[in-house]
This record gives structure tokens, sequence and C-alpha cells, in this order.
């Protein structure tokens, strides 16, 4: 890196800028000093934002980020290594957002923080002292340590090596980006002292061993690239400039090639050297790069050698066929007009394997005094705008009017290539489609958004002595504040305009550019819609979790809604890039009170498919996690996209016919927190209950609330002496300060606390139970609550659990987590499940026979019951003679059986009280000599009843012949073999009793119909064969892939009533899965 010295130059502006607040500097206000020490600072890991706007330079920091930033320099500049045998203990170590509080510990094992001290306090703001006090012990050691003040002597060091400018006022509060200045100015200085010194310089010109790494020339390859990091595939730069000697003015700013990149993948730049040649003088003369008019890398001027360096913002990724512009500002004061230069690429330091430059140096330009043209901003009057995201489809975010100032006979035509604005106020990430109209008309435009920054491409041509009118416009996607987002649009500088003159050559000349200063686009307000989600601002952005924590928050809001809305798709949640979902084992979304649990977690989203139905109003959002309970290999951490508009599947207004639902009445998100999971050491989990527990008003019965475990995950006893529990989350129907529930611990030893009594918003804890656990041991628990029997019912209520205890001598809690919520109800629940895959069968007049089951689930409490009915098809009067209902082994008397075309109503004798519980239902008929016929009877639903009150209804598929016999079909033998395919049936009946005749079996081959023949007697197909009990027939097909599917039959009863059955396939006459070849 190439690092210009000029601390007496810029000590004076240091001195009044670090004694201004940031709100004055502004925030991307930057100097090329500031700018150079951003470049440092990022190639060496002291900063990982890839863009100077998002690395804060103008903001304080905590003293846990400098305990990052200052070990991770000193490891890397100086050579610093921690002391791990130091023991380095502090209380608040683990307050420390994110990884911080590993640097807190590291920071202190250099020596260079938290030495003699308890509490480290990582996130309060750092002062001047405190750093000056860090920075000079990771320099010098102790050597200026016991002055009173502490730092006293550590500044005055500072300041006399040239690293520190002012000290003046020690408490004020330090600045990221003055921090990043004083790193990269003590590399400089150590590293010049040491490395100029004599001693040091005759070893180095010797090539001793005694020479210090960092004074070593370095040895560098045929490509000259210094990249420290991972190279790899082929980078080819080629300089596309004019040929020969091009006229150019001797003042303002020129584009003198395009850097034209051929890579063979993503290449990084880092930095590369441009020279000056020809007959001219460095003086006066800048040179950077740029992109569509927006610099990525750092201006420097010409140096003793005519070389300037140029470090690339970032790391800047070229990828194939992109294109760069080299450009140079020149000042008419100190370039002669007749100077002649020419500029050549050399020594460029990128992730490439390989590097070309060819051809690698621009055609000479011979400067003039030609005067270039300019451009003006003439006076134009704004006014704040403010739209309605749903209700308005065109946002203007200003105007302004811009004049080429040239004489319309001077022919000197403008090019208005690219336009660079500051976007002040709410999120820019939060617009897109940004374009520029002129007089009204648009523009074709292309936009580049950099961090705060978006450069607007238009290139229109505005002739000579012409003016227009220009409009910024663009689209909102998102609204993250209530009352609105407000935007302004701010052209910073001179150079967020970029114009050529049109018709000089192929060289571009940069047009002056006035008034920018007073162009003022006012402020556009954009304002929410029909819907807006609101983030809870106190809600951290970073959440730690131990693997195995269960209903972790993880995201905090409300929703406001103008009018009721329901989304029957539910709400999709989806993972940031690279962040791996399968640490979540559980999610809920709490919305309003209601709780939906996740359907599907998969490694790259979370859905919750149940419908959301959410009333006019606001209401609270709440999103919890419960973490997998083993660890994975490499996850560390993970991220969720915010809850936004897209989240949201299939809306629609509940009360309006005519207005669509569309995502953009949607407006603002709810932040979700990026999870950093770690191991645990004092683990809590919630194991149950799954559901809430639903309880009937006036029920006093002991229900299981929270059931958990807690793991000492550590190498020491643990002692737990408490349960901590507050009522929360009660409704609104339960008054203020009411008793909730008497709560008692159970322990799975059998150990039971005396109870507590708690109450809505009221904590209370139990005490009377202290338990120990061992290393690598758990304690399971049950938290037991008799609900209050005055609560009313619909109300619902939940605690805070949280555990406390000891571990040596230190108190320790774990996290808090919520029991399931007790829902009081005014009745039992229960349920009706029936099946859907019942085969039909044969029932015999005069026989009681099972025709349906189905389980009744039982919940929260008794339920009376004194019918049930069942319905169906096919029956008629008088067809049961009969009914059997078993509720398990409760069977209940009959009263009365009333049959009727739609099914059967069964009438029991005494009201049947069942407890809570599943039970298995069988319910058996006797049906009478008139059920029978040849139509199935087919059970279709159940219902039962309390006199007229339904207590649970479900359906059912059963299908039943009545019938005084029947055909037996059995496999005699079956042979599957090529060109010996065999299917021999026994046919026969099930009784002596009456006469039954097989009219035909109904088979079939690859959908086409198959014979079945006779075996013995007068050949022929197997039909109107009479069967015989015991005497069996024999019936053949010899065609491959016969399977049965039916077969037609005839029952002649002893007084000749025939009845003929067609179809039938009852499970009773075979098992016709088996009847195939």
């Amino acid at each position: 890196m190439n690092v210009k010295k000029m601390f007496a130059a810029t000590a004076g502006m240091l001195i009044v800028a670090s004694s201004l607040p940031v709100s004055v500097l502004g925030a991307a206000s930057y100097s090329d000093e500031l700018q150079g020490a951003y470049n440092y600072a990022y190639s060496k890991g002291i900063t990982t934002m890839s863009s100077i706007d998002n690395a804060n330079m103008y903001g304080e920091l905590t003293r846990g980020q400098l305990a990052k930033m200052i070990s991770n320099w000193a490891e890397k500049e100086l050579g610093t290594k921690a002391d791990e045998t130091k023991v380095c203990s502090f209380a608040d170590a683990q307050t420390a957002e994110g990884d911080l509080a590993a640097y807190v510990k590291k920071a202190c094992q250099m020596g260079l923080m938290g030495q003699g001290i308890t509490s480290f306090r990582p996130n309060d703001k750092v002062t001047r002292g405190e750093f000056g006090t860090t920075l000079s012990r990771a320099i010098w050691g102790t050597k200026y340590d016991g002055a009173t003040p502490y730092y006293a002597n550590h500044l005055q060091a500072l300041k006399d090596k040239g690293i520190m400018t002012k000290i003046e006022n020690p408490s004020q509060m330090e600045i990221r980006g003055y921090v990043m200045l004083m790193l990269q100015r003590t590399t400089d200085v150590e590293k010049g002292a040491k490395c100029n010194d004599p001693v040091t310089v005759l070893a180095c010109t010797m090539g001793a061993t005694s020479c210090p790494a960092e004074c070593k020339k370095t040895v560098t390859t045929g490509d000259n690239n210094q990249f420290s990091g991972v190279r790899a595939g082929d980078l080819s730069i080629a300089l596309n400039s004019t040929n020969g000697t091009t006229s150019i003015p001797n003042d303002g700013v020129i584009k003198v090639a395009e850097l034209n990149i051929n890579a063979s993948q993503d290449i990084q730049l880092q930095s590369l050297n441009v020279t000056r040649l020809g007959l001219s003088q460095n003086q006066g003369l800048k040179v950077w790069i740029e992109k569509d008019g927006r610099r990525i890398t750092s201006s420097s001027s010409f140096f003793g050698d005519s070389k300037a360096n140029l470090v690339f913002n970032g790391g800047y990724v070229v990828k194939k066929g992109e294109k760069l512009d080299l450009v140079i500002s020149l000042d008419k004061n100190k370039v002669q007009a007749g100077s002649e230069l020419s500029f050549k690429l050399s020594d460029v330091t990128s992730s490439a394997m390989n590097t070309t430059v060819s051809p690698d140096t621009t055609g000479i330009y011979r400067t003039t005094n030609y005067a270039v043209t300019s451009l003006s901003f003439l006076s134009m009057t704004n006014a704040d705008r403010s739209y309605n995201i749903s209700k308005d489809s065109s946002f203007s975010f200003g105007e302004f009017k811009l004049q080429n100032d040239s004489p319309a006979s001077m022919e000197k035509n403008v090019l208005i290539k690219n336009i660079t604005f500051k976007v002040e106020g709410a999120d820019i990430n939060n617009l897109k489609d940004f374009k520029l109209l002129r007089n009204g008309k648009e523009l074709k435009t292309t936009y580049l958004v950099n961090g705060r920054d978006v450069t607007l491409t238009v290139n229109d041509q505005l002739d000579s002595g012409k003016s227009a009118v220009y409009k910024v416009v663009a689209t909102p996607t998102n609204i993250e504040n209530a009352d609105g987002d407000g935007y302004t649009f701010v052209i910073r500088r001179a150079e967020d305009v970029i114009a050529e003159e049109l018709g000089q050559n192929s060289v571009g000349y940069r047009v002056a550019i006035k008034g920018w200063n007073n162009v003022d686009l006012k402020k556009t307000t954009i304002k929410g819609g029909t819907i807006t989600l609101t983030r809870d601002a106190n809600f951290p952005s970073v959440v730690n979790a131990d693997w195995g924590y269960s209903d972790v928050t993880i995201a905090k809001g409300t929703i406001k809604l103008n009018q009721s809305t329901k989304f029957e798709g539910g709400l999709v949640l989806t993972g940031k890039a690279g962040s791996n979902l399968n640490a979540v084992r559980r999610a809920s979304l709490v919305i309003g009170g209601r709780t939906y649990q996740a359907t599907e977690i998969a490694t790259g989203g979370i859905k919750f498919d149940s419908e959301i139905y959410l009333e006019k109003g606001s209401h609270n959002i709440e999103l919890n996690v419960s973490i997998a309970s083993s660890a994975i290999a490499n996850l560390h951490a993970f991220e969720i996209e915010n809850i936004a508009n897209s989240s949201f599947v299939k809306g629609a207004y509940l009360n309006s016919d005519e207005t669509a639902f569309r995502p953009s009445h949607m407006v603002g998100t709810v932040r979700i927190a990026k999870v950093n999971v770690q191991a645990q050491k004092l683990g809590f989990k919630k194991t149950g209950p799954a559901e809430n527990v639903k309880i009937v008003q006036g029920n006093t019965d002991e229900k299981v609330i929270f059931a958990g475990e807690i793991t000492n995950a550590g190498d020491k006893t643990l002692e737990i002496s408490q349960i901590a529990l507050t009522g929360v989350d009660a409704t609104a129907g339960i008054p203020a300060n009411t008793k909730l529930a008497d709560v008692s611990l159970h322990l799975a030893d059998g150990s039971t606390s005396s109870t507590v009594a708690i109450n809505k918003d009221g904590s209370a804890t139990i005490d009377s139970i202290t338990t120990t656990i061992q290393p690598g041991k758990s304690l399971k628990f049950e938290l037991r609550a008799i609900n209050n029997a005055d609560i009313a019912a619909t109300n619902k209520y939940r605690f805070d659990v949280m555990a406390k205890g000891t571990l040596e001598g230190n108190t320790v809690t774990t996290t808090v987590l919520k029991s399931a919520y007790v829902e009081v109800s005014s009745h039992a629940t229960t349920t009706v499940v029936g099946n859907s895959s019942a085969k039909n069968s044969i029932v015999l007049p005069g026989h009681s026979t099972e025709v349906a089951s189905f389980n009744y689930n039982v919940k929260n409490d008794t339920v009376d019951i004194d019918g049930l009915a069942i319905a169906g098809t096919n029956f008629a009067a008088g067809d049961v003679d009969d009914v059997v209902v078993r509720f398990g082994d409760n069977v209940p008397a009959v009263d009365s059986v009333v049959t009727s075309s739609t099914g059967v109503f069964v009438k029991f004798a005494n009201l049947v009280t069942l407890p809570a519980k599943n039970y298995n239902v069988k319910v058996a008929m006797n049906f009478s000599e008139s059920a029978v016929n040849a139509n199935k009877k087919e059970l279709t639903a159940v219902t039962v009843y309390n006199g007229t009150e339904a207590k649970g209804n479900g359906t059912i598929s059963y299908g039943h012949y009545v019938a005084k016999a029947f055909p037996i079909l059995a496999v005699k033998e079956k042979n599957t073999n090529t060109g010996n395919e065999r299917l021999d049936l026994n046919v026969t009946k099930n009784t002596d009793e009456h006469k039954v005749v097989l009219d035909a079996i109904n088979a079939t081959a690859n959908g086409s119909p198959v014979t079945f023949n006779k075996v013995s007697g007068t050949p022929g197909a197997f039909a109107t064969v009479e069967l015989s009990k015991d005497n069996a027939e024999v019936a053949r097909s010899t065609t491959a892939k016969t399977a049965v599917q039916s077969v037609n039959f005839t029952v002649t009863d002893d007084n000749g009533h025939a009845t003929a059955y067609t179809n039938v396939d009852a499970s009773n006459i075979a098992d016709f899965a088996s009847l195939a070849l």
C-alpha cells in the first residue's frame, strides 16, 4: 500500500473535524485521507464492510467493537499474540453482541484492554482516552502506564509520534473512521522508524537474517502481483485510448482511456500503479478509475517517481467483458499548455493467478488552453411531497433544471452521462426502478445503488443554449415507519454530475458543473396503505441461543389493519442466502394472541400454511423458534428474511367484494433477528406440552402446563434453587391482578414443591426445592397448575418460566421460556375421527354384526351424551331391530332404535357421562328380514348427541349387503409361468340352508374382460353354477394378469324368494386382492 504521510498538512483540519459532532460532518463526506484509512482497514480485515458508506466512518463504537478491531490489527500488523493461559473473566462479557465476547477475552489476553477490572462494559461507548491508552499499549506495552489520570502519558506519547493530533478532550467519544486512520498512521510511523534505523538499513542491504520481515524488499513474481489471498483465474486488461497525439484542455476532468477487462472468472482488484510519461510535470495532475461515472479507486497525485498508486474501494470485483474508465484531472494553474502526457498501467494486484496488461500505455495528450463549456442548474422551486403506496402509482422525488451554458452558435453540445444522488432519510433499499424524466418524457435509464448513493445513467444530449427540466422518479417497495418513510435526494458535489462535451474528438471532456449546491429537491414522504408492519425498535438485531433452547423469540412487532383481512395460504419465511434453517426444530408465529405452528421447516424456509385471520386494528406479532437439540457441524448462526408483504400468502379483504388485496397494500417490515447458536452450558428446553392446555370453566383438575429439562453442560456441579414464574399474555377478559392459577413443581424422582399463586402480570418463585445437577446430567421436571375456577370461558393465559441457581458461587439463570397457554372454555372438546378405507361386507339378518367403528376423543373435561345418529343410504324403516354401541368398556343401554331413509338413530336409556379420554367406539347392528335386498347399505357419517346438541361428528365409510347366504371364493392353485398361466378357484357357499347360484365372476386382464371356465362337468363358462357348502366347484382362467374384481350371485331362500346381487366385492366373499395372477 502506498500511504502518503501528510500529517503536518492535515493536523489542523483533523483537530477541527474531531471536535465537531457527526451531525455536522455529515455521513458521506470523506477526505482523501479518510478514504485511504478505510482502504487500509478493509485490506487488513479491520473492517469487513465492502464500501466506505457502509463502514459507518463517523459513527461511535463500543468497547466490545474496539476489542475486535484492536486485537485483529495488533495480531496482523504488530505480531502480538494472546497469552491463552492468562485468566480473563468479566461478569458482563456475554452481554456483548454477536461474536464480540471472544474478542473481549482476546484483547485482555493480549494486554490491550480489561486490565485489573472485573466488569468490561462491552456495550459502553469508547472515549478518546480509552482508545489512546489501548493503542499505546498495543505499540509500547506498559511503558506509559502509571500516570494520573491513567491515559495522560499514553495520549502524549501518541501526539509526540504524530499518530494522534487532538488530545485536549480525552472524554470525547471516539469515531470509527479516526480509529482506522490512527491505526494506519501507527503502521506507517512504526514501520518507518524501524526500517530507517541505520543498523536495520545495513542488515537489510546485506541480506542478513536480522532484517525485520516488514523491512525486506518485496520479491515479486513475473506479474508483480502481491495479492495476499487465494489466487485463481486469468485476468487480461487492454488499455483502449486514442492513437497518435490528441489535444485536451489543460483544465478540468478528462477520461483518457478505457480499461477493457477480460476475466476467466470474477476477479478481485486490489490496486494498480499508473505512471505518467511524456514532456510534462507531476504538479496539478490527479488520476483515478471510474465505473459508469462512479469513482471506484482512491484518487492519487503523481509523486517523485511519476507514479500514482490507486487502491480499489473494498476490493472491487470485475467480471468478463467489463469496461472501466481511466480519468485524470488537470489544474490550469499548474499544468502548462503544450505539455505532453501519456499514462502506463503496471503492478496490478488482484486475485488472478495470471495477469496481462496489453496494451498498457495510452496515446499522447497535448494540453491546450481550450475552454470546455459548462452546465448550470437553474433556479427551480420544489415543495415537499407525500404519496400513499396503495393509492398512487407515480412517485416523484424532485425536479431540477439544467442549462447548456454555451451559446447555440458555438455548437458545444453536451452528453449528460450520469448523475449520482445521495438518498437521505429512509432506507434506499426500499426503492426500486429509479428513472429520470426529461420534460415529462421518460429517458432510458439504468441505475446502480451503492450504499446510500444511487447513480442514474441516461446518456442524454443537451444542445448548446438549451435547457430542460428533469424529474427523479422511483417505485417504493416497502415502508418501515408507521408515519411513512421520508426520502431526500441530494447532489453533494459537482463531481456527482458526469457530462461530456460532444464533437471534439474521442476523448471525453468533462464539462464544468455550476449551481449544483443550490439544488433543493425537497422531501418525499411515502405513507402506508391498508396494512402496516412495524418492527419493535427495542427488540435486538442479534439473539444468542444455545443448542436445545425452546421458544426463543427472534422477532417482535405489530401489524395494523384498516380492514379485516385473511391470508388463506398463511405465511412463508425465507432463509437468507447461506443460512441453514435445519437449526430450527420447531417454530411458532403468534399474531394477535393466536398461535400458528410451522407446518414445514426446510433448509431454505419455514411455512405456516394455516389460514391467518386478522381483524381490523393493531395486533402484536411474535416469532419464536426452538433450536435443534444437538449441534449441527459448522453451523454457528442463521438469518431469516424480515417479515414483509411478500411473506403473506393469498390475502383477501373480508368486508369488500370490490377491492382486491394487493401486496403493495401492505408496507413495512418486522425485523427478524440474526440468531447466533452456541454450545449449551446451562441448557434449558421445553419438552411439553406440544399443544395448548384446554380446561372447562370451573374445572380445578391439576394440569401439566410446562414440562422442561435443565442440562448442565459445564464441568462443575450446578445447584438449582428457584423456578421463577410470571403470569403473561393473559387476555383482556381477565381483570388485572386476578389469580390465574396455583402452580407447583414436580421432579422426576417424585419430589413436589408447595404451590404458589400467580396473578395476571404478577411474578412468583418456587423456592421450596433445591437440587443439584452433576456435570453432563439433566434435571427433568413438570409445572402443574390448578386453574382459578372463577376465570370465565374464552380467556387464556400462560407463564414465563426461568430457572435460577448457582455455579461456582455465581448466580446463573436459564433463558426465559413460555409455558403452554391455558385456555378456558365453556365445555369439553370432542372430536370424531372415522375411517376412510373400510371394506364392504355381507351381513346376515337376525345376527348382531359389527358394522362401524370410529374414535371419539373427549378432551379437557367430561362430556354427557344420550344418543348416536349414523347417516347412510339405502335404509328403510324397520331395517334394523337392535343396535349395540360400545365406548371402550362402556356399553350404554339402548332405549330405542329408529331407522329411516337417511340412516339410524339410537337413543340411550340413560344419560352417559364419559371422562376425558380417546374412546374406540364400535357399533353392531341386528338387521331384520325386511332389510334383505340387492342394494348396498352405506354408512357415511356419525354424530354424538346430548338432546339436540351435537357433541362431536365425523365421516365414516362402510358398505354392507344384507343377504341370507353368499358365495365364497378361494385360490386353489396358481401358476404364473409364461405360457402356462392358470388361476383355479374353489367356489363354495357359506351355508346349506339356502340356494346360492353364482351368476358370474367379474374379472379383467390389463383392462380387458376375462372369462372363467368350468373344470368339471359340462364344458363352458363358469356361470349360473349352483353352489354347495362342502363340495367346491372349480373355476379356471388361463389368461395372464387375470384379476377378479367382484361377483354376481342370486340367493333363493327356503320360501322361494330370490334376490340377485351384482358387482359385489364383500370381504367375507373373498380376499379379492389375492384372486389374481
